[in-house]
């Protein structure tokens, strides 16, 4: 059995900073009246769903070479 020798560990330019509250909240909701705090949720959740489609993506990966190299 091939084990990947990668370790698995979140990118330090993702981790979230501990923001303004409301930051849980769902986008379009407004923080004190204002459009930058929608945007700004939009985006962490658009960093947060690359960082997992490319966590996904490289557990597949890993998949396929233990597929194969197991063959």
């Amino acid at each position: 059995m091939f084990i990947s020798s990668r370790t698995i560990r979140p990118a330090a330019s993702v981790t979230r900073r501990s923001a303004a509250p409301g930051v849980g909240e769902v986008p379009g909701t407004m923080f004190n009246g204002s459009a930058v705090h929608a945007v700004v949720t939009r985006q962490v959740a658009i960093r947060v769903m690359v960082r997992n489609l490319r966590f996904m993506l490289a557990f597949v990966m890993d998949g396929l070479r233990v597929a194969v190299c197991s063959w």
